[in-house]
């Protein structure tokens, strides 16, 4: 099948021809469609002869060109791709799991087909040219010869004027320094501009932007260009220094879209350490137009350089200082006036924190990544004081309702219909966490087909287990949030759009559920099979007062599924646990990597999980790894299940993993363009599953939000919860759900914060926010987790 985007028949050519060869290069298929049987939006079989297959492992390729009268490279119609290659002539490199009749492509350009490598070629030659021509050196050069002929010339003005030729006017010009200077004063002016051009250009943001976004942009980049001029003092230096400043930040804006879905924010500053330990399973490609790009960014920045002045001369200091003062004071006035009035918003410049990639596109990459520098610290809620936090503890003490009493007329089932177990008597089961990357249970979200159930034993389990869906807040990335809400009953909503709490917001003691269980009495360890320092974690768990941290650096030649396996990581919990003291309960934190992205690793399955009807390279690659999980799962639980102390065990997923969109689509039964907001949520969907080897009692389909199911597990192993957590239960018993897109009601419809908050909710949630901000503040905290 092939699917068809958006194209008009009078803009492509008349007859598509698909040509498909294996892995020697012979050709294996071929076939032309006139394009006038082909609808625009819709898919178009093609039917393959029944001799055709492609052995599974073997890698084919498939060339589709597009021809018309007495043209025989013309446009070909849009395909809907995530490979990224050559613009007329569609090349694309598949990897086949199975015998296939049928290809599902993806993906082209509206582009001549020579017109990247024609542009390009004209690129390198203007390169040479700047690395071998001097302007500076010609200049002199010219200006010699300009003075030995002005000596030569008579005193008397010609009567008659000369026509002079472009070459004249380019030595006359090259011959006055002043010529130089002008230039040189018009490019520092307009180098943000270009910069900005290039950059948005390739990140394929410039034509959907707001109009009015392009002056304000072009000001912000050219204050900061002003403020390293006033540094350093040369202008071509701080235009190259601002260029290769912004050059690498606009790359990475790139690459994260192309990994979680969401452009590059302020807080991701942070995290430039974690990714660069998984980026070697990510793929980067680049666009024919960013192809184009990046050649033009250097040669543009050869110029800059190649006009560069001679060393400033020594100034008086006085004269020194006002020279640095006055750029520096207009880079303020331009910054503070854009960030600190309402100028951009009333302008329409504003952020949808909501729909992050919208923004991006609205606002260009660079006007929406100085937007999100608002959220790089935590506001005051209104109404916040000391007293007030206060007050609303000495309520939640003394409210009885908030002992998980559930609301009456309730369609959902979630965490307020759970009461404390009383099944041990007061005795303290083993606690053991788990986090598992990415981990999604897509049959419970959407209708898809698989050759095999990808979760099997955890779909198979039923007694003393409790199960449903986990709502977080991320999509496709953003671990360590999903971390924070599951550790310590807070919300990602009431923080700053964008931000990473770990990285920004953790710098002294966190009272978090380690915190708690170690007050009770528990030992408290903590596990992951990565680098300590990612998100910062070598750090937070001190905070957490976890009593030990096993890094990647303590796995001894592991087995490896892509990362180190669920598995491997699970022996190392079994490890812990026979070492243990017994004198005290144990709690466990597990956080698993095998499952991360990127999925186009190619990974020889033992047991390959494949979606039915359409072939998706990257969903089917993460169904398999799921699969491996799922049989790692089961040997931790029979390992369990043969101890005799009681130990109870929850695991859920950080958050879904970023696939083919047209995956997402088919699952949900929609394109994305009409997603509503119950859709969106669907996608913030995580599994999550408690067992336990003591009655616990049983159930599914339950639904919760992630800063409840601390909760969830606290009062399944019977321990009484603190008085901030049985805050959060209060709050579980009117919103059930809540993540930072929204929240759902007992009747499980999800709503929008703001606009459709009742009264009672609009005080919980307010409630909710002084209270969590006071979790940061200076009061005595002890009050808020202690009993």
């Amino acid at each position: 099948m092939l699917s068809f985007g958006s194209f008009e028949h009078k803009d492509v050519g008349d007859v598509l021809h698909i040509q498909m060869t294996d892995g020697n290069n012979n050709v294996v298929y071929n076939t032309d469609i006139p394009v006038r049987k082909i609808n625009p939006n819709q898919t178009y079989p093609i039917k393959m002869d029944n001799t055709v297959t492609i052995p599974k492992g073997v890698t084919c390729c498939i060339r589709i060109t597009c021809s018309s009268d007495g043209n025989s490279y013309a446009v070909i119609p849009t395909l809907n791709t995530t490979n990224r290659t050559d613009p007329n002539t569609y090349m694309s490199t598949l990897k086949m799991q199975t015998h296939a009749k049928s290809l599902n492509i993806s993906y082209t350009y509206k582009f001549r087909q020579m017109y990247p490598l024609i542009v390009m070629i004209f690129e390198l030659v203007i390169l040479f040219v700047l690395c071998f021509e001097h302007i500076s050196e010609m200049a002199g050069v010219y200006r010699k010869r300009y003075l030995k002929e002005l000596k030569k010339k008579k005193k008397k003005k010609d009567k008659h004027k000369k026509s002079r030729s472009i070459k004249d006017v380019v030595k006359w010009c090259l011959a006055h320094r002043k010529f130089i200077v002008y230039i040189r004063r018009i490019t520092f002016v307009i180098n943000p501009f270009v910069i900005f051009l290039m950059l948005e250009t390739m990140n394929q943001t410039l034509e959907l932007m707001r109009p009015g976004v392009w002056p304000f942009t072009w000001l912000l980049l050219f204050a900061v260009e002003l403020i390293i001029y006033a540094v350093c003092r040369r202008q071509s230096l701080s235009m190259l220094i601002l260029n290769f400043i912004m050059f690498p930040i606009g790359l990475a804006n790139l690459f994260i879209m192309n990994v979680r879905g969401t452009p590059f924010l302020p807080a991701d500053i942070l995290g430039v350490a974690t990714a660069t330990e998984v980026a070697d399973h990510y793929t980067f490609s680049l666009s024919p137009s960013q192809f184009i790009i990046i050649p033009a960014f250097f040669i543009w920045n050869l110029f800059v350089f190649r006009i560069a002045g001679r060393k400033n001369v020594k100034e008086p200091l006085k004269l020194n200082i006002i020279k640095r003062a006055v750029p520096i004071a207009a880079s303020v006035f331009i910054v503070g006036i854009m960030y600190n009035t309402s100028i951009l918003e009333a302008c329409k410049i504003t952020d949808d924190v909501w729909n992050k990639v919208g923004s991006c596109q609205k606002n260009g990459f660079y006007m929406n990544y100085f937007i999100n520098l608002h959220y790089l610290k935590v506001s005051k809620p209104s109404g916040y004081s000391q007293e007030r936090v206060k007050k609303i503890i000495e309520e939640t003490k003394s409210d009885t309702a908030n002992t998980s009493q559930a609301a009456t007329g309730k369609k959902v089932v979630s965490n307020s219909d759970f009461k404390t177990n009383t099944s041990l008597n007061g005795k303290k089961p083993n606690i053991i966490y788990i986090m598992n990357e990415s981990l999604a249970d897509f049959s419970k979200i959407g209708t898809v087909n698989y050759n095999r159930d990808p979760l099997e034993f955890i779909h198979s389990m039923k007694d003393n287990t409790i199960s449903g869906l986990d709502y977080v807040s991320v999509f496709g990335a953003g671990t360590s949030n999903s971390e924070f809400e599951a550790m310590t009953g807070n919300t990602m909503k009431f923080f700053p759009s964008g931000c990473n709490v770990y990285q920004q917001f953790m710098h002294d003691t966190t009272y978090s559920m380690s915190y708690y269980l170690k007050s009770l009495g528990y030992n408290c360890d903590a596990i992951h099979p990565s680098s300590a320092k990612n998100w910062n974690r070598v750090n937070t768990y001190n905070s957490m007062k976890f009593d030990k941290f096993i890094s990647i650096d303590d796995f001894k030649n592991p087995e490896y599924i892509r990362y180190i396996s669920d598995k491997e990581s699970y022996k190392k919990v079994i490890e812990l646990y026979e070492k243990r003291d017994k004198a005290k309960p144990l709690f466990l934190f597990n956080v698993t990597i095998q499952n991360h992205g990127g999925y186009l690793t190619n990974t020889n399955w033992k047991q390959p999980i494949e979606v039915e009807g359409k072939y998706y390279t990257e969903a089917n690659e993460y169904l398999s790894s799921t699969k491996e999980s799922d049989n790692a799962f089961k040997y931790l639980i029979d390992y369990f299940k043969a101890q005799k102390e009681p130990t109870i065990i929850c695991m859920f997923g950080d958050h879904q993993p970023s696939i083919e969109t047209e995956f997402y689509e088919e699952l949900l039964g929609k394109t994305q363009d009409k997603w509503e907001l119950s859709d969106i949520q669907k996608r913030y969907a995580t599994p999550f599953i408690l067992w336990a080897n003591y009655d616990i009692g049983s159930a599914d389909d339950v639904v919760l939000g992630n800063n409840n199911l601390e909760n969830l597990l606290l009062k399944s192993a019977g321990i009484e919860l603190p008085v901030y957590n049985k805050f959060i239960e209060k709050v579980s018993e009117t919103i059930p759900v809540m993540n930072v897109n929204g929240y759902m009601d007992n009747n499980g419809d999800w709503h929008n914060y703001g606009s459709d908050e009742t009264d009672e909710i609009k005080k919980l949630l307010d409630d909710y926010d002084i209270l969590q901000y006071g979790y940061y503040s200076d009061i005595d905290k002890q009050k808020l987790f202690g009993k």
